[in-house]
Parts: C-alpha cells; structure tokens; sequence
C-alpha cells in the first residue's frame, strides 16, 4: 500500500480551508493533515507535521503567504502551490512567490464550491501530486543556474557573422520562474541571439513575469504580441 500524500491547507478563510480540504481529501492518494489561517501558522505546523505539500494563500493578514514562504524555505524546504485569485496585485505577488521557490500556482475560482467544477478541482489534485515528487534538495537546487560569460567583442563579432538571425529559446516548467531570474539577468545585453521563453501560464501572469524580468535584465523583456519583431537585443 503507497503511502498517501500529506498536504497542509493554508488559507485566512475558514471557507476556502474547507473547500480546499474537500477537494484534496476526495483524492484517495491524498490527505489533508492540517490547516492554518496565517503564515505563522502555516511555519509552525509545517515544522511540526513536515507535510509533503502545502498549498499556501499568497494573501492573508499578518503573516502573508511571501513572508511564510521565506520562512518555510528558510528552515523546512517543502514544496509549496500557491493559491492566488486572478488579481493584478495577486499576479506580482504569485510570480514573486515562484522566484522565491514555489513550485506551481493554482488560480482559485470566484467561487470556491467542492462539490463542483470538476475541471478545477482536478487541476488542483494534479498540481499536489506533481508538487510531491519534487524532494527538498531539487528545492534548493531550482534556479541555480551557471552561465558561460561572453565577452563583448566575441558576441559582437558572432552577432555579425551569419545573415541568419540566431534563435536562443528557453522553455521552463515547475521551477520555472526561479530559473528565469537567475538566467536572464546573467545573459549578456548584447548577446548574438533573439531570445523567446516559453512558460506555461495564464496571460495575465506572463505579462508580470515579463515586467518583472524587464526590471531585472539589461535588454528588453516583454510579453509577446501578435505582430512583435524579432530582434537581437530583446526577449
């Protein structure tokens, strides 16, 4: 017999601790071993009970849900899906949240009901599941990323040195977000190359973490847009 899921439920609302609990519990790999209305809450059941997941609220009082991953991460790495509600305040704050070594993100629904919408309920239980594969060390590991330096005048001169545009393309999943802060910022402004990134999420997040990279790097970051020329110097 596998050994369930043990998953702690962060929420200040006693209702969506509910329905968030119901959902996971419906899951017979799954099991709700706690909750908690805070962050500080959230930190010391998370030492005591050492969950496998914890699925954390990125706005609570107190306590927020950044400050507790901080403190989460800090001293007991676990992996943590934020719940964030589709907000422009909530979109920095759940990119934000992933940099800081968050696993994934679930948007919750206007309506938080258990008994029903199967689709996001499912999409829930799939991003626990997937969350409880990655071990405390692959935490610590996401986002280390090492960079070969490229002087100036070796990229300009391989910048000049084909007619053909170069194509760098950066596809990232979980652990996305962290990586993509490390890596960009490192990459040379004058790099002889056009940068895509590929990052599976809803538009109004990408938007945030193509502004959020912009203010970090030296080159241009932006959401793409129907019509957007590829150019060196950009991404």
């Amino acid at each position: 017999m596998t050994d369930k899921v043990r998953v702690l439920v962060v929420d200040d609302s006693a209702f969506a601790r509910k329905a968030i609990s119901k959902i996971i519990d419906s899951d017979s790999d799954l099991q709700v071993v706690g909750t908690a209305r805070d962050g500080q809450d959230a930190f010391e059941q998370v030492k005591s009970l050492k969950p496998d997941v914890v699925t954390l609220d990125v706005t609570m009082p107190n306590v927020d849900g950044l400050q507790a991953l901080d403190l989460i991460m800090g001293e007991v790495p676990t992996p943590v899906v934020m719940l964030s509600a589709m907000t422009g305040e909530n979109t920095g704050a759940t990119i934000e949240a992933l940099e800081k070594g968050a696993v994934d993100f679930f948007l919750k629904p206007s309506a938080m009901n258990p008994a029903g919408r199967t689709q996001e309920s499912s999409e829930l239980l799939t991003k626990v599941k997937m969350a409880s594969k990655i071990s405390p060390s692959r935490l610590k590991a996401l986002g280390k990323v090492k960079i070969a330096r490229m002087n100036r005048a070796t990229a300009k001169n391989r910048k000049g040195s084909s007619a053909r545009k170069k194509i760098l393309v950066i596809g990232s999943s979980t652990g996305g977000p962290k990586a993509l802060a490390e890596l960009m910022p490192a990459l040379p402004q004058d790099l002889p190359a056009v940068i895509l990134i590929v990052q599976h999420m809803p538009p109004g997040f990408t938007k945030s973490l193509a502004d959020r990279l912009n203010a970090a790097c030296p080159y241009s970051v932006k959401e793409a847009e129907q019509g957007d020329p590829l150019e060196y110097g950009k991404a």
